[in-house]
């Protein structure tokens, strides 16, 4: 499609001045960008509640909020961000909620898991 584009452009610019060249770009939401607001939704896609069914966007945001291994699909897909193709056993953001210092209490039994397998 893009490609055809720039070949009606070249054939036509030079002969008609009233011509329009169209501009080729991408949209995508910023990547610090909450991927479940709307606002987001609307940074990717312009003709969001126009061609683009928001019904549609909220049902596979919904999944991916969900099912933290659809997460990568629906930035790739939706929100037109670059993201990695292999899927999380857990989302970013809850990873993150599980930083900082653990709060154990002293004398309480703890237990650890090692994962030999690399």
């Amino acid at each position: 499609m893009a490609a055809e584009v720039i070949r009606s452009c070249k054939r036509h610019g030079s002969r008609r001045q009233s011509f329009r060249r169209p501009w080729l770009g991408t949209y995508s939401a910023p990547e610090d960008a909450d991927p479940w607001s709307k606002k987001a939704w609307r940074a990717a896609n312009p003709a969001l509640g126009d061609f683009r069914s928001l019904s549609d966007v909220e049902r596979l945001a919904k999944q991916a909020q969900r099912m933290p291994a659809r997460e990568n699909a629906f930035r790739n897909l939706i929100l037109n961000q670059r993201v990695a193709s292999e899927a999380r056993f857990i989302d970013a953001a809850a990873w993150r909620a599980c930083s900082g210092e653990p709060d154990i209490p002293v004398g309480a039994r703890v237990y650890a898991g090692l994962d030999p397998v690399i």
